[in-house]
């Protein structure tokens, strides 16, 4: 048998990685995970969509997959078996930030994976970090729109909308949620700009923990609102990581979001 990439037919740069005919996953740990989000609560999750202490549990922060970034694609190359270990490899010295190792798919359980590779060269690697880089005095930022900073930071919604004014915008009648990075232990600031919209009402929650109630009326076009809120130290723990989540209120939405930050505070 022999390591290749089986690659998505509307993206040649992202793949799978196999071995004959077995699946590759690469082992990303069991930081931020909960165990409902192993176990399950034995019903459809359809029916837990409402129920924001309950998806809290079952979603816990996600952790990003490492980016293979070589000079061939031939992931024989790039790739050595672990030794001792049946089917088992890891990538040598390409992986970004960190080197990950890969065992087959239908082996693993109860643990982080990732299927899907973004394989890149040096240069597109570089392109990847420009356009996620995030604006001056930030922790970390999410930029809507753009496709590498969205599942960077996990971005999900129910029944989301987009458009642009400006620069794209995003916005729920139901919930939208990401993650961002921080650096645990120390006082932060969210920092959203909303954009045009109708009327809104929406919690803003970090972590499942409801942070601030948000009431807007109508904007004119092309106005923008800043929301600083001050996240206290007791709303997260030690991973690194926080789920932001907008969760519009019953017959309403959420505001138009353009961009959202972590910014440390000095409060």
């Amino acid at each position: 048998m022999r390591l290749y990439l089986e690659r998505l037919p509307d993206d040649e740069r992202r793949a799978a990685i196999l071995y004959g005919p077995m699946v590759l996953a690469g082992r990303l740990g069991t930081t931020g995970m909960t165990d409902t989000m192993i176990a399950g609560f034995k019903e459809p999750e359809t029916n837990l969509m409402w129920l924001r202490e309950v998806r809290s549990l079952f979603h816990g922060p996600a952790v990003e997959a490492p980016v293979p970034v070589v000079e061939n694609d031939n992931p024989e190359i790039w790739l050595k078996r672990v030794s001792g270990e049946n089917s088992t490899f890891r990538t040598d010295g390409v992986g970004r930030p960190n080197d990950v190792e890969l065992v087959p798919f239908h082996r693993l359980f109860g643990e982080r994976y990732a299927v899907y590779w973004d394989i890149l060269d040096k240069d597109e690697w570089k392109d990847r970090q420009a356009a996620s880089r995030v604006p001056k005095g930030a922790v970390d930022h999410i930029q809507f729109g753009n496709d590498v900073s969205e599942r960077k930071h996990n971005f999900q919604a129910f029944e989301s909308k987009r458009g642009p004014t400006g620069h794209e915008w995003v916005q729920s009648p139901y919930w939208l949620q990401f993650d961002l990075d921080v650096t645990a232990g120390e006082p932060l600031r969210l920092h959203c700009i909303y954009s045009t919209h109708k009327a809104a009402e929406f919690d803003v929650l970090i972590d499942g923990k409801t942070l601030a109630t948000e009431t807007f009326e109508f904007l004119l076009e092309g106005e923008s609102l800043i929301r600083d809120y001050s996240v206290p130290v007791e709303f997260f723990g030690d991973e690194g990581r926080l789920t932001v989540m907008f969760e519009a209120h019953s017959e309403k939405s959420t505001g138009r979001l353009l961009g959202c930050s972590v910014i440390a505070s000095d409060e």
